[in-house]
């Protein structure tokens, strides 16, 4: 037993993706608010639904990327998020930047996370098998100028924070959900009937293995002081 042994594969993780493009795409709500998003959304789901059908999918990679703006403490921000998934998990990550201002011609970014998918390879560092890491390498919408380099450490990869799995879905809605309070348009989106049914969907298909994993780890008898759940957490085989 491990703690990724319930993880999609790839194929069908990538049509879970695209099943929330699919849904997305047909939000008006989302189009009405969040232009810059819909337009992305838009354009990547006619490009991998088409692959999906042709069933191309398999050895594609699945990325995506896009802006939009929400208020925080105030002042309106703007929000980056990225994926990048390749093939058989060899990259596996979401990220979330925030930039100082959206109103700047080349804002600073303030705070960029990333939520990671690292199957466990021999010979490798060891690292929680899903986690959470703050700054790192520079991505295709996250740019560095001096001030970021400064600030984030980009070359600083460590300390690596277990957390859950991720998915686009999932990304927003922790986004919007956080920040509803001061945004009227988050709020707007994750009370939406239709919004709710596309998070339990990611949480049942993405969320709901990994759960399941834990429970029966430390209610098993697996879970003991030779075998901690941070081992497990790291890979390890109980």
């Amino acid at each position: 037993m491990s703690i990724h042994q319930g993880h999609l594969q790839y194929s069908e993780f990538v049509k879970n993706e695209i099943y929330t493009l699919n849904v997305l795409s047909g939000f008006t709500f989302l189009a009405q608010n969040f232009g810059e998003l819909y337009t992305e959304v838009y354009e990547h789901h006619s490009t991998y639904y088409t692959l999906a059908k042709k069933n191309l999918i398999e050895d594609r990679p699945f990325k995506f990327g896009t802006h939009f703006d929400l208020k925080i403490d105030k002042t309106i921000h703007r929000f980056t998020i990225e994926c990048q998934i390749l093939p058989n998990f060899s990259i596996a990550t979401y990220v979330l930047g925030i930039f100082n201002d959206n109103r700047e011609e080349n804002p600073q970014v303030i705070r960029k996370f990333h939520f990671d998918y690292a199957v466990p390879q021999e010979g490798q560092e060891p690292k929680p098998v899903y986690h959470l890491q703050y700054g790192g390498e520079p991505t295709p919408k996250i740019q560095y100028g001096d001030k970021e380099n400064e600030t984030l450490n980009p070359w600083l990869s460590n300390p690596r924070i277990s957390y859950m799995p991720m998915s686009l879905a999932l990304l927003l809605d922790y986004v919007f959900f956080e920040l509803k309070e001061q945004n009227e348009s988050a709020n707007g989106i994750i009370e939406r009937n239709e919004w709710r049914k596309l998070i339990k969907h990611n949480e049942e298909r993405i969320l709901k293995p990994y759960f399941s994993k834990v429970n029966e780890f430390l209610y098993g008898n697996k879970h003991r002081p030779e075998f901690l759940l941070r081992d497990f957490y790291y890979g390890q085989q109980a």
